[in-house]
């Protein structure tokens, strides 16, 4: 077996506890793998203990970075990622200095620290704020910084403890709650369907944004339900498919668009679709490589400080933000006449970014409600 941590047993007696710790060892191997291991022989003077929890965390006390699967509390461990672990409970300034050290989180914090200076840099500093039209669209920007800032600190701080470690990922997915409701406004005002057969379903901007502000409260709750131990083997497949559904109630201002009225639409605006096929492109490579735990299920060990899933869907999943950042802004450009023509909903302070506001909010507000729940759980008296 690997991933494990060699121990020599100084005491021959104790033959049956031995054999019940190997056992327990072997349970914690096949779980943790997904298939059958080797099983261990309690006859071997140097055996593999990783489930003896007082002498393997005694051992993690003493490193700091490069922990193996089982120095390491479950609620930390990665499927399929054997090493690279930091030791739970860095201090806040152990955490920041992890940053120029290689682990398994090393990938998943730069990758979007980088994305944002690159996205602000790009695109944010040319965005006009004396027009009310662009409101939409600095929303979006707005959402997008978010995700990338929030995912960072949560990849980065998720060693403090085991409480926090949960908590920085219910932040994680209020960020993409709060990113797909900023998404769904741009795609509504810039992107939305002109044509006269379906300009009626799109010109509600109230039932649009209840409809949306709805998804994206699920999306953040139920991923956070994911995060119980109770998913932990198919908590990657729950999130995916959660989003996924949030994804097509966001996009579907562009999608019907696309779909349905290709010769109907008065601005349909071919140059955007390149972009938003783009981004569904990205965006599906990258949630079906974390889904399935894609390369490291086939070579576990192999990708775990760089090439894991995680780090591959950061990558890309940032490409596919680009091109939908793209998609809007060039709607906007190219179809800004049309839509003012059309519609009487037309973006101001209020329903743009004032609504981003409250729903932004709204994700705090749960998270802190899941958080307020297992800080008590933690406090409540043992029997």
């Amino acid at each position: 077996m690997h991933s494990t941590i060699h121990k020599r047993l100084q005491n021959p007696s104790g033959t049956s506890e031995k054999t019940a710790a190997l056992s327990q060892d072997y349970k914690l191997q096949k779980d943790f793998y997904g298939r059958e291991v080797a099983s261990p022989s309690s006859e071997n003077k140097v055996e593999i203990i990783c489930s003896d929890a007082q002498d393997h965390f005694k051992m993690a006390a003493k490193a700091t970075y490069g922990l193996k699967h089982c120095q390491v509390p479950e609620v930390f461990r990665v499927p399929f990622i054997v090493s690279g672990y930091r030791s739970p409970g860095f201090s806040f300034w152990e955490c920041i200095r992890s940053l120029l050290r290689s682990s398994n989180e090393t990938i998943n914090v730069w990758s979007h620290l980088l994305a944002l200076v690159l996205f602000v840099s790009v695109n944010m500093t040319s965005l006009p704020t004396d027009d009310s039209f662009f409101l939409p669209l600095i929303s979006f920007a707005v959402g997008i910084s978010v995700l990338y800032l929030t995912s960072s600190f949560a990849h980065l701080f998720n060693c403090m403890s085991e409480k926090f470690h949960r908590i920085c990922f219910f932040f994680d997915y209020a960020a993409i709650g709060f990113y797909t409701f900023t998404a769904g406004q741009a795609l509504f005002f810039y992107s939305r369907a002109a044509g006269a057969s379906v300009r009626a379903i799109y010109d509600s901007l109230a039932a649009f944004q209840t409809v949306s502000t709805v998804f994206s409260f699920l999306a953040t709750l139920l991923c956070c339900v994911s995060s119980h131990p109770r998913w932990r083997n198919c908590k990657s497949v729950l999130r995916v498919a959660i989003l996924a559904v949030n994804w097509l109630v966001i996009t579907s201002p562009y999608t019907v668009r696309l779909l349905l009225c290709k010769n109907a639409d008065p601005a349909y605006n071919g140059v955007s679709m390149v972009y938003f096929k783009r981004h569904v492109i990205f965006c599906s490579l990258g949630a079906v490589l974390y889904a399935a735990r894609v390369p490291e299920r086939l070579m576990s060990g192999v990708f775990d400080n760089f090439g894991q899933s995680h780090n591959l869907a950061h990558i890309l999943i940032a490409m596919g933000i680009q091109q939908a950042f793209n998609t809007a802004q060039v709607d906007l450009q190219e179809r800004r006449t049309v839509l003012q023509e059309r519609f009487s909903s037309q973006p101001t302070i209020v329903n743009t970014v004032g609504m981003a506001v409250i729903v932004l909010f709204g994700h705090v507000a749960i998270v802190l409600w899941f958080a307020s729940k297992l800080w008590f759980a933690n406090l409540k008296p043992k029997d």
